[in-house]
C-alpha cells in the first residue's frame, strides 16, 4: 500500500506526476510570457491608433487589461502558495475572457475585419500583429485551461487523500470490493 502523506501543502507541492511543482511552475511562466507578448501586440495597435488621433478600441483595451490581469495573477502564484480551489474559478474566469478575444481576433483575422470607422476616418489593424494577436491568444487560452483541469484534478485527488487519511486514523478499513469496513476496535470484541 503506498503511503498517503499527511501534510496537504507537502503533497501540492510534491515534485512528482503531473501536479509537480516543475509543471505548475512551466504554467505559469508560459502564462506570465504569453501575457505580457499580448499586451505588446495590442500595444501595437493602440498606439498607430494614438498617433495618428483615432480613437482606441474597445476590444483592444479589455485585452490589455486581460494581459494584465493574467500576468499579475502569474506574479501572485510565483510568491504564494496557492491551495485552494477556488483560485481555479478565476482562472476559469481569464481563460473564458481569452476565448472571448481569440474569438474576437479570429474574427478581424479570417472575417476580413481589417478596417475600422471612425470620426476621423477609417484606420487599418495591423495585419501582421492581427494573426499574431491570434495565435498568443489561442494558446494562452488553452494555458489557463489546462491549469484550471490541473487545480480542479488536484483538488480531487487531495480531498480523496484526505478522506483516506481520516478513514484510516479512525481505524475504518477499505475491503477488496471497495466498501468501507468495520472499525478495528469492533473487530477487536468478542462477542458471546
Amino acid at each position: 500500500m503506498a503511503v498517503i502523506p499527511t501534510n496537504v501543502v507537502e503533497q501540492y507541492w510534491n515534485t512528482h506526476g503531473f501536479h509537480g511543482i516543475i509543471t505548475r511552475a512551466a504554467l505559469r511562466i508560459f502564462q506570465f510570457i504569453f501575457a505580457i507578448i499580448a499586451a505588446a501586440l495590442y500595444g501595437v495597435d493602440i498606439a498607430k491608433w494614438a498617433r495618428v488621433g483615432a480613437e482606441v478600441d474597445s476590444e483592444w483595451s479589455v485585452a490589455v487589461v486581460l494581459a494584465a490581469l493574467s500576468a499579475v495573477t502569474c506574479i501572485y502564484h510565483c510568491f504564494a502558495t496557492v491551495t485552494h480551489v477556488h483560485w481555479s474559478i478565476w482562472d476559469a474566469i481569464l481563460a473564458l475572457v481569452w476565448l472571448v478575444m481569440t474569438v474576437l481576433a479570429a474574427q478581424h483575422v479570417f472575417g476580413g475585419k481589417e478596417l475600422r470607422a471612425n470620426k476621423s476616418g477609417t484606420i487599418e489593424y495591423t495585419t501582421p500583429v492581427l494573426k499574431a494577436v491570434f495565435f498568443i491568444d489561442i494558446i494562452s487560452m488553452i494555458l489557463w485551461l489546462v491549469t484550471v483541469f490541473e487545480a480542479i484534478s488536484f483538488c480531487c485527488i487531495t480531498k480523496r487523500n484526505k478522506r483516506k487519511i481520516s478513514v484510516v486514523a479512525s481505524g475504518m478499513e477499505l475491503s477488496e470490493e471497495g466498501r468501507w469496513g468495520t472499525s478495528r476496535s469492533e473487530e477487536q470484541v468478542v462477542r458471546p
